[in-house]
């Protein structure tokens, strides 16, 4: 599956003791013409944890606090590709921006 990275929105400061909230990007899937906007991204000491859009809301019965996914496959198959193609591409966009300087160059500026 094809995924490209279309915008990266770099965070302000929101960090906590677990990880860094890095930014938040623009993805587009171009084989089935739609593009993803909201994929967070934070880096904790393992690595990068992407994150899709979610909503909160709550239970009718339970009256709690639930959070889904705003954007799934129906095949489970192809929704674990699209994860797996999401975390490579989020993953190596964010290493060739560290590689290049820009990430840190924004952060001297700061």
């Amino acid at each position: 599956m094809k995924i490209e990275i279309v915008n990266f929105y770099k965070a302000l400061h929101l960090d906590n003791k677990k990880s860094k909230f890095v930014g938040t990007m623009r993805v587009r899937l171009p084989e089935i013409g739609i593009e993803i906007l909201g994929v967070s991204i934070s880096k904790t000491n393992r690595g990068y944890f992407i994150c899709l859009p979610q909503k909160k809301g709550f239970d009718h019965v339970t009256k709690n606090e639930i959070v889904y996914s705003v954007f799934i496959f129906c095949d489970k198959s192809k929704q674990k590709e699209f994860m797996d193609c999401l975390i490579k591409a989020c993953v190596d966009h964010m290493l060739k921006l560290t590689e290049s300087g820009l990430e840190s160059q924004e952060e001297a500026k700061e």
